[in-house]
């Protein structure tokens, strides 16, 4: 019962997880698809503040930028950009009225340290340090806030705060997806600033115009991709789009590894070690040049200039694009690839989020084998595919024996190293093609794709054997001094017609083992057709 109790709580942390990160996903899509059909400031910041209210729960939202002394609403600032002026200057100077919200750095509270350090800031109970608030916010009575500062390569812009009148109303979870929609806000202000400079320079207007267009599909292409291979591969499509690229590869950062993803010619299946040590050297940037020291003994040394193009999540490099390109570079290009890049960075993301939570919900937490949900949707799947190419199907459920006098004896924590272990074993005897799933507590099933019953039981024999030879740890201490198993073979069409009537005909088997000794593979003769 308690090991039920654990799967069905296992089962609600994943599902809890992945409304979580569904969440999390449809407020990415809905900011990407805003940056990627408008390039007005403030159409972009109502439409951000919108979602994030939505997606966080948050009765307030704002978006402040940093001007000067003080702090203004974005929704304030108009897209002009005079030829020269940095992208903060441009901020300040469009502002086209006095915003009621305005505030300076001195009374700004913890924007303001927000501002000073660089650094997120979450506060759970606000009325327990009421002097912290701003008093252009206090109106609103927040009890919980979190405040994010937008930051790009050079300089902090502003700041992006969400808050609700509920205090401890915000999740780690929700702090990271408020991290990543400040991220996506900034990239919306270097999206308006890349189209205001196509009006200021009517020489390049029609050739920005086409990169802006380009950068719009690419992000498009590789949003779309729920894989992290395929977002990868899509990245590493679109980049000739925008450089002239000889040879690219990605790698990503996986563990104490950086293995390559993906990439037009496979020079490398680890990234170089000089190469980190390049990159770490110049620490976070969007981009960046390899020397010719680190490319020597390379086959890039001979390709040209070598850049690289980190992939920054939460202000951590989690992955690297290395291209070898021209000499001579648009820097107005770059500055496009640093935008698909940093975009895809948090497309991958997604994609690992993704793909984490769906094994855990197709697994089980104890074993790392299928899990019971899993396993019913695999072997209706199998049947189907058994009877539309005529082929014969066979399930084994096998039963521990006596694995309470063994929890007794060994405890639930030695119980749960001999299910492990016994997991283990399974995986690595059956098939690649077979699938082995946690059935209950200390039952497993095997599912035996094109497998007749003669066939059948032979496996289920042999993995009997198996278990009865196998150390398990601590084994000697049990009554009978080896730890083995029952198994009951069933096989479709031969004994039933349907999924039920296949297990509950495998099940019949195993009890006609235990029935008969235990440490046995039971059988239904064929004639015994449910």
């Amino acid at each position: 019962m308690s090991d039920d109790l654990e799967l069905r709580q296992k089962l609600e942390e994943s599902e809890h997880q992945l409304s979580l990160l569904t969440r999390k996903l449809r407020a990415l899509q809905q900011v990407s698809y805003q940056i990627n059909n408008s390039y007005d400031l403030r159409e972009l910041s109502a439409s951000i503040c919108t979602l994030a209210t939505q997606a966080l729960g948050a009765q307030y939202a704002g978006l402040y930028h940093l001007d000067g002394g003080g702090l203004k609403v974005v929704e304030d600032l108009a897209v002009v950009k005079p030829k020269g002026m940095s992208l903060l200057k441009m901020l300040q100077e469009a502002s086209t009225r006095e915003a009621a919200q305005g505030m300076s750095l001195a009374e700004a509270g913890f924007l303001a340290q927000v501002v000073a350090t660089g650094k997120s800031i979450a506060i759970e109970d606000l009325a327990a340090a009421p002097e912290s608030c701003p008093e252009a916010i206090r109106e609103h009575a927040l009890a919980s806030v979190m405040a994010t500062p937008l930051v790009t390569q050079r300089e902090i812009l502003g700041v992006f705060l969400v808050g609700t009148q509920e205090p401890h109303a915000f999740s780690s979870d929700e702090q990271e997806l408020l991290a990543d929609l400040a991220q996506q806000a900034t990239g919306a202000f270097i999206t308006s600033k890349l189209y205001a400079q196509t009006l200021e320079e009517k020489q390049r207007a029609d050739r920005m115009v086409e990169g802006l267009k380009n950068l719009n599909e690419a992000m498009g292409a590789i949003a779309k991709h729920l894989s992290v291979g395929g977002a990868c591969e899509a990245l590493i499509e679109h980049l000739p789009t925008f450089l002239p690229i000889e040879e690219a590869a990605l790698f990503l950062r996986r563990g104490d590894g950086w293995p390559l993803i993906a990439g037009q010619r496979r020079f490398f299946d680890e990234l170089p070690f000089p190469w980190r040590v390049a990159m770490s050297a110049q620490g976070i940037a969007k981009s960046l040049h390899l020397s010719p020291a680190s490319l020597a003994g390379t086959p890039y040394e001979a390709l040209g200039r070598v850049m690289a193009f980190p992939l920054i999540v939460q202000q951590e490099v989690q992955g690297v694009v290395v291209c070898a390109t021209s000499p001579q570079l648009d820097p107005t290009a770059v500055e496009v690839v640093e935008t698909l890049v940093g975009h895809t960075a948090l497309t991958v993301a997604n994609a690992a989020m993704v793909e984490k939570v769906e094994r855990q919900a197709i697994t089980d937490g104890l074993t790392g084998v299928y899990n019971r949900r899993y396993f019913n949707d695999r072997l209706l799947s199998e049947m189907q595919r058994s009877q539309r190419y005529g082929h014969q199907l066979s399930l084994i459920i096998l039963d521990i024996d006596f694995f309470k006098s063994a929890n007794d004896v060994l405890g639930h924590l030695g119980g749960d190293a001999v299910l492990k272990q016994l997991a283990a074993l399974l995986k690595d005897k059956v098939r690649k093609v077979d699938i082995v799933a946690r059935y209950g507590g200390e039952e497993f099933a095997i599912i035996l794709p094109e497998t007749g019953h003669d066939s059948g039981l032979h496996v289920a024999e042999r993995i009997r054997g198996w278990i009865e030879e196998y150390p398990f740890t601590d084994q000697e201490k049990l009554p009978h001094k080896v730890i083995t198993a029952s198994l009951g073979v069933a096989t479709f069409p031969v004994h039933a017609g349907t999924m039920d009537e296949l297990i509950h005909t495998a099940d019949e088997a195993l009890y006609q083992a235990k029935q008969a000794g235990r440490n046995r593979v039971g059988r239904i003769p064929s004639a015994q057709k449910a």
